[in-house]
């Protein structure tokens, strides 16, 4: 029986297995319930914040992405139900499980330390709240992420996968998850998951999922070596297939990791890479926690900008690309950028010439000493400022170009990033991710 825990908060406005085969026999041919894409009036705010096609205000709710427990290779003893728990106590809006799918069906943890005396905690036995016991993880998860929510906080569930060469990414939202290091996606190849990705979920597939890129550069053992062409997702090669559902890059993680700009970062950094290859992604600051340290300042958070706290809410502003990613130690930072009141996340097409403002802040919390940036294609730096605000007027053509806004502490690190807007000429309307 799991005990819901009450808080308040406020809110601010603004396998090689029989089923790799059948995805390789079947591709994209089969029968796939592909999420429509975000409406275009949807993609974008109005100054007021609106969401013009629903009437509906945004607001921002932080939480946590990116949690592992005993489920996978966390903490011997924890399930997410002590996540999901730990992050109610903090007073966190939501967080995400994402436990490894290798071990989704085994009755173990594969916590490092199961491998001594600890062995008989490591083993998920049959109970009364779980009588699959370790083989039923998954399924389980959901139990146990519908119990954790009501109107104050919502727990998602979600998985990670990890192939050694190419990456690894969480998949939140979909009924099924699908393991790397059981099909090509190990080593071989990303076709498995591309295929899996746009599959009917009645036929064991993903296309009712939403895709995260995990700490980008930090696998693949080749590349330590000699170069390969495979390392970060292929170079973070495009899927156009997989695009509208791929909505975000982590870009802080473990510990007091900055991957944009570690793991060997290209000078632009990883983020402008994923965005120059085209993908329309939005940052993660992502907690990754294998311990016990869940949901605390020292962990990165993640903020989204949506319209209510629920699976559902949540789950739109992904697609929408509303939302942006904290540091560590820096949870209270809040941050407002638009283009001509078009919200983080926004593809706006207004006529060719226009001069479009522009506008950043950081509205809470901002950093000492810190500074801001305007970062467009090649993250070139349009604008550096030592102030919490600025403005930039923008001309527009018809070269889509996309703009974040970077903030920078006292010794030039970086401690928040949003998500970009994109800019390209055209009918004055919005236009869909």
């Amino acid at each position: 029986m799991f005990v819901g825990i009450t808080m308040f908060s406020s809110h601010r406005i603004f396998l090689i297995s029989p089923f790799f085969f059948l995805l390789t026999a079947c591709g994209n041919s089969q029968p796939s319930v592909v999420l429509p894409p975000v409406a275009c009036s949807v993609s974008g705010t109005d100054e007021a914040g609106i969401v013009p096609s629903t009437g509906q205000k945004l607001f921002e709710f932080s939480g946590s992405v990116h949690e592992h427990s005993g489920f996978s290779d966390g903490e011997v003893g924890t399930s997410p139900l002590t996540y999901f728990q730990a992050a109610r106590a903090a007073g966190l809006d939501f967080m995400t499980s994402s436990e490894h799918s290798d071990g989704q069906f085994v009755p173990l943890s594969l916590n490092g330390d199961c491998a001594s005396e600890r062995l008989a905690e490591c083993v998920l036995v049959p109970s009364a709240d779980n009588p699959g016991g370790g083989v039923t993880k998954w399924d389980f998860t959901q139990e146990i992420a519908e119990t954790a929510s009501d109107e104050l906080f919502t727990a998602i569930r979600g998985f990670e996968w990890t192939s050694d060469r190419f990456g690894h990414a969480n998949v939140f939202f979909s009924q099924n998850e699908l393991n790397a290091k059981t099909s090509d996606g190990y080593a071989g190849s990303m076709e498995g998951l591309w295929a899996w990705f746009s599959l009917n979920p009645a036929l064991g597939g993903g296309s009712d999922g939403l895709l995260v890129f995990n700490h980008p550069g930090r696998e693949d053992a080749i590349q330590s070596n000699i170069p390969d062409p495979a390392y970060t997702f292929n170079d973070f090669e495009l899927r156009e297939d997989a695009a509208p559902r791929v909505v975000g890059v982590e870009l802080f993680g473990k510990g007091g990791d900055a991957y944009d700009i570690e793991e060997g970062a290209p000078a632009e950094g990883w983020y402008a890479r994923a965005l120059d290859r085209g993908w329309k992604v939005a940052p993660t600051g992502s907690e990754d926690e294998h311990g016990t340290v869940w949901a605390t300042p020292e962990r990165a958070k993640t903020v989204m900008l949506a319209t209510e706290n629920s699976r559902d809410g949540l789950r739109e502003a992904m697609l929408a690309r509303r939302f942006y990613a904290l540091a560590q130690h820096h949870n209270d930072l809040r941050l407002s950028f638009s283009a001509d009141g078009f919200t983080m996340g926004s593809s706006y097409s207004p006529p060719d010439g226009t001069i479009v403002k522009v506008s950043a802040a950081v509205t809470d919390s901002f950093p000492q000493g810190g500074s801001l940036e305007l970062v467009s294609n090649n993250g070139a730096i349009l604008r550096a400022v030592n102030t919490a605000s600025f403005v930039e007027p923008l001309s527009v053509d018809t070269t889509e170009r996309w703009y974040y806004l970077r903030v920078l502490n006292s010794e030039g690190r970086p401690v928040a990033y949003s998500a970009p807007v994109w800019l390209k000429a055209g009918s004055d309307e919005p236009f869909c991710n």
